[in-house]
């Protein structure tokens, strides 16, 4: 098997429904960079975010924008705070998001969670389905 960065993979397991594969990511976030979510802020910003953000101002109210940067780059754009606060919002923001998702999915009983650096684990387990 292949490790794979996404942190959700589901894989097609022929006659038996899906098979998911679950992976540690704080395990693989800690090889890639030291603060992830900084670092995908600061890339997201600089590929053109903020000027999104500005092209979408008409549309402020839509539900759609009421999302994790969304509301922090409206609220820099409306002088409520620094780029830098809003910067700092976005990685709070993220990170509680992501906290909730994981809590959402460890209540899931039908996930099998791997450990990033135990492949064998995953190996064997397939082939204990496959048996």
């Amino acid at each position: 098997l292949e490790k794979t960065l996404h942190r959700h993979s589901r894989y097609p397991f022929h006659g038996h429904g899906p098979l998911t594969l679950e992976v540690n990511y704080d395990d693989i976030v800690g090889v890639m960079y030291e603060n992830p979510l900084v670092v995908d802020t600061k890339l997201m910003l600089e590929a053109g975010w903020l000027e999104e953000t500005k092209n979408l101002l008409p549309y402020r109210n839509e539900n759609a924008l009421n999302t994790v940067g969304y509301k922090e780059l409206l609220a820099y754009l409306d002088g409520e705070i620094s780029l830098e606060d809003a910067q700092e919002r976005i990685v709070i923001s993220t990170r509680q998001f992501a906290k909730r998702q994981m809590t959402w999915f460890k209540k899931d009983q039908t996930i099998k969670w791997f450990d990033f650096n135990n492949t064998h684990s995953v190996v064997e387990y397939v082939r204990s389905l496959l048996n």
